[in-house]
């Protein structure tokens, strides 16, 4: 979808974000589009809304490095608490997606659920 067409996202239960804790993601660290869909649980168009820097990568491909778009990690867990009502939407959220990975053909072929640093085990 292009970025210059609207969308709305439906955002859970609105809580008082005023009560949340401070984020325990360092302040300049940064993460690439396709690590916060992965480890935040997104859709990509959800990131459409915040700040990135354009960067080539690594991976090299008709002669050309792909570009890598780099967000600012708390901005995007920001939207993930926004979009799961909160850090205890949140952290629900990535206790119940765990626990139906584990019955998962992945978790049997050895994989690791993947969820952010700053969250506990990581599949990095």
């Amino acid at each position: 979808m292009p970025r210059s067409q609207e969308r709305s996202i439906s955002l859970a239960p609105s809580l008082d974000s005023r009560g949340w804790p401070p984020s325990t993601v360092p302040p300049r660290r940064k993460i690439c589009k396709t690590w916060a869909v992965r480890q935040y649980k997104l859709d990509p168009d959800m990131l459409d809304g915040l700040t990135y820097v354009e960067r080539p990568s690594k991976c090299f491909i008709n002669g050309r490095f792909m570009p890598m778009f780099l967000y600012s990690e708390r901005e995007v867990e920001r939207l993930a608490w926004e979009v799961n009502g909160g850090p205890e939407g949140f952290n629900a959220r990535l206790a119940e997606l765990e626990a139906a990975y584990a019955t998962s053909i992945h978790a049997a072929k050895g994989g690791k659920f993947q969820r952010p640093r700053t969250y506990g085990p990581s599949s990095y």
